[in-house]
């Protein structure tokens, strides 16, 4: 607008963080679907399907459900802070922070919806069963 027009916007930078910040945070889930997100598979790279899924479902239950828990806990109380004092960005803009705030809850619970289907699904190598 600024080179085309001769006219700025002061709504495009936030308006465009926003987007940026709901498209990165609601694919998360999608992303724990494909195996997209950073693993280290040191220790289980060698091992039979079924023992790699037994420590996988072990780091779910000890590090990736609590971590989901606590991360929807407390962003639901960010958002919950968000709405009842309706916060707006601090620019000219101004836009509001609420939904924003709130896809940070969205998000977890997508995860850990996801973290639940993957434990599922290793259940299912455990057992030998297909789950396609």
């Amino acid at each position: 607008m600024r080179r085309f027009l001769g006219s700025p916007t002061i709504w495009s930078f936030e308006v465009l963080n926003q987007t940026y910040a709901i498209h990165f945070m609601i694919v998360a889930g999608f992303g724990l679907k494909y195996g997209s997100h950073v693993s280290v598979d040191l220790f289980t790279y060698k091992m039979a399907p079924k023992k790699r899924a037994y420590v996988e479902i072990l780091g779910y239950l000890l590090f990736f459900f609590p971590f989901c828990i606590v991360c929807i806990l407390q962003g639901y109380r960010f958002a919950a802070t968000s709405w009842a004092m309706w916060e707006h960005s601090w620019s000219v803009f101004s836009p509001p922070l609420y939904p924003i705030k709130t896809v940070i809850l969205i998000t977890f619970l997508l995860i850990l919806v996801q973290g639940i289907a993957e434990v599922i699904k290793k259940i299912f190598i455990i057992k030998g069963l297909s789950y396609d």
